[in-house]
């Protein structure tokens, strides 16, 4: 099972499973998600109290329970998950994958492929188009997705890539789009495309500090272009290998920069410009097109990885 209304075969057949109503009440212990649905509910005052006014999002720890005892329950009956269709060219998970979402069309979920499964359950269903491989996920200006359970899935990572496939659309930005990024009261790190087309990567390189790169090649609009985040941090300083972030685009280096290494994320990971940073930077929107494919892996990507696709 991956989704509220999940699709299951069962001994007699195929059916339909719908988790229609589930009563826990909310307990200090229920982890803040920042995941958004109609099961939310408002920090408590003290916390507004103590400055810590971001609404609390636990829907997805309470679909997580009642899947996990609906699962038990029809694994007891017999019954097997309907694995979700595959087309060919999508990545295929591996030991170092964190995220993996095909974006193949499927009501009301954008299912995570990876091993921890983070499905995003969405209301209503997000839009969907023809994608670089099967289907791809609609994205607009107003688009966001909080993956649930998402905070410290980089923590530590300090090497980490981000590799995915976008189809800007046709109207040229009149701002910077958000893509992805990590929030926590601020972005840990943000992908975006500028008003010039270009990849922009942010990332806080230091308490109080950050660095801004952008790539000289521009994204082309309606077109697929797979853009691939490096982040290498982790190795000694002195050493043989250089810390360095490098962005590829359709798997040809398109820009690195070697930096100091400083690394220290925390924070859920949002497709889109997050509400609470767009409402700190009004300029911002999120990305506008299509996306297809997204991988995240807790290593460092090499050239090698872009000629086995």
């Amino acid at each position: 099972l991956t989704s509220q209304g999940a699709l299951v075969v069962i001994p007699c057949g195929k059916g339909t499973v719908l988790i229609d109503q589930v009563l826990w009440d909310p307990t200090d212990e229920t982890p803040r998600l920042g995941h958004r649905s109609s099961a939310s509910w408002e920090a408590t005052g003290r916390d507004k109290a103590m400055g810590k006014g971001d609404p609390v999002f636990a829907s997805a720890y309470i679909a997580a329970r009642a899947r996990g005892y609906l699962s038990q329950l029809l694994s007891n009956l017999g019954a097997k998950p309907i694995p979700p269709p595959r087309y060919p060219g999508e990545a295929d998970p591996t030991e170092h994958t964190a995220l993996l979402f095909h974006f193949n069309c499927a009501p009301g979920v954008l299912a995570d492929s990876g091993p921890l499964g983070l499905d995003v359950e969405t209301r209503p269903s997000p839009p969907f188009t023809e994608g670089r491989f099967g289907q791809a996920l609609v994205m607009e200006k107003h688009s966001e997705y909080w993956i649930p359970d998402s905070g410290s899935l980089l923590y530590q990572s300090p090497a980490f890539s981000v590799d995915l496939w976008i189809r800007p659309a046709m109207e040229p930005p009149a701002r910077p789009q958000v893509i992805l990024l990590a929030e926590a009261n601020y972005p840990k790190f943000e992908i975006a495309l500028t008003p010039n087309r270009q990849i922009r990567y942010l990332w806080i390189d230091r308490p109080g500090g950050q660095g801004v790169i952008e790539t000289k090649e521009t994204v082309p609009a309606g077109q697929w272009t797979r853009v691939t985040l490096v982040q290498d941090f982790g190795h000694p300083k002195g050493g043989d290998t250089p810390n360095a972030i490098r962005v590829y685009l359709n798997g040809k280096l398109a820009l690195e920069r070697q930096t100091d290494g400083f690394y220290h994320y925390r924070g859920n990971i949002v497709l889109g410009a997050s509400g609470p940073w767009r409402q700190r930077v009004p300029e911002l929107e999120s990305f506008v097109g299509a996306m297809d494919d997204l991988h995240v892996l807790k290593r460092a990507m090499t050239a090698e990885d872009f000629d086995e696709r």
